[in-house]
């Protein structure tokens, strides 16, 4: 049985991603987003890198050197400037958006009222790949990835994890 992995960021980048048996075998096939077919030329193109997916209707996004600074390009692109980790790709996720609007409403009333107000969309991205072999009920595994906020992000969350399960999310 292949277990999916589900991972949330926000506004971060992930250049790698690794799971251990005690110092044993990378369990994530391409976990630096190094393998894409068609190369990812914009946003939105998670799937174009081999073996993952959006685990939601989100929409991730993988960065290479081979994309343009416009959007998807490294090391500059939209939301900043970052290199990879490792290698010369990486994944980028929002974990956590309170979708804001204008409080139009306190210009004309004169009151001392917040100039935003909680809109209706609140927004997380998740991604997810098929570890290459079962863990084992009882075994201890060590899971790590790397984080970093983007340069232009105008928040961040206090918690990044990680999701094992049994079947593919959607």
């Amino acid at each position: 049985m292949k277990v999916a992995l589900r991972f949330a960021l926000a506004s971060v980048l992930v250049p790698s991603l690794a799971i251990a048996q005690e110092g044993g075998p990378n369990l994530v096939n391409n976990g630096g987003f190094e393998s894409r077919s068609p190369e990812v030329k914009t946003w939105d193109q998670l799937d174009q890198a081999s073996g993952w997916n959006n685990a939601n209707g989100g929409s991730a996004d993988v960065f290479s050197k081979m994309g343009t600074a416009k959007n998807v390009g490294i090391p500059d692109n939209d939301l900043g400037s970052s290199t990879a980790q490792e290698g010369e790709s990486y994944a980028g996720f929002v974990a956590w958006k309170d979708d804001m609007r204008p409080n139009f409403k306190r210009l004309m009333n004169g009151r001392d009222e917040k100039p935003f107000k909680a809109a209706w969309n609140q927004y997380s991205e998740y991604i997810q790949t098929a570890i290459s072999a079962p863990l084992t009920p009882g075994q201890k595994y060590d899971i790590s990835f790397w984080v970093k906020l983007s340069d232009k992000s105008d928040r961040a969350v206090n918690g990044i994890g990680a999701y094992c399960s049994p079947t593919q999310l959607a």
